[in-house]
């Protein structure tokens, strides 16, 4: 049995990536909800679910399955992936409709038995080569 933090973040990612059900998932994050990404900060709970709303028009039939989660007090560590299709435009990529897979990894906080923060790290350049870009090596001078 997973404890209740672990539950509920595991039911909070099934309603947003697996059911597509943002107001589900809503009341699991706190008002004062960070999100701290790669390239990207979002401070409130209404502007992180207009972002995960946005990325959910980027990747369709999406699946969500969590590997491992490691809880200490108020916080959960965890790797998870993500596999569905690239159905939206990612930044200045177009729709490819390729069959894409994101690895992460995310520090997740609680507070007041809400999700207030997540620190999250992925694999973009995987996901980036799955949506079929192809990178060269810079010449050095």
């Amino acid at each position: 049995m997973e404890s209740p933090k672990k539950q509920m973040l595991l039911t909070a990612f099934d309603y947003i990536w697996n059911k597509r059900d943002i107001d589900s998932a809503a009341p699991f994050y706190h008002d004062a909800m960070a999100y701290y990404g790669p390239r990207m900060t979002i401070e409130g709970k209404s502007n992180y679910l207009e972002v995960i709303k946005s990325y959910m028009s980027v990747v369709t039939d999406s699946k969500f399955t969590m590997l491992e989660m490691v809880e200490e007090g108020d916080r959960i560590g965890c790797h998870g992936r993500l596999t569905g299709k690239h159905s939206g435009p990612y930044g200045e990529i177009p729709a490819t409709h390729a069959n894409i897979t994101i690895e992460f990894m995310s520090f997740i906080t609680f507070k007041d038995n809400k999700i207030i923060a997540e620190t999250e790290v992925f694999d973009e350049f995987g996901l980036m080569m799955d949506m079929g870009m192809e990178f060269v090596q810079k010449e050095h001078a």
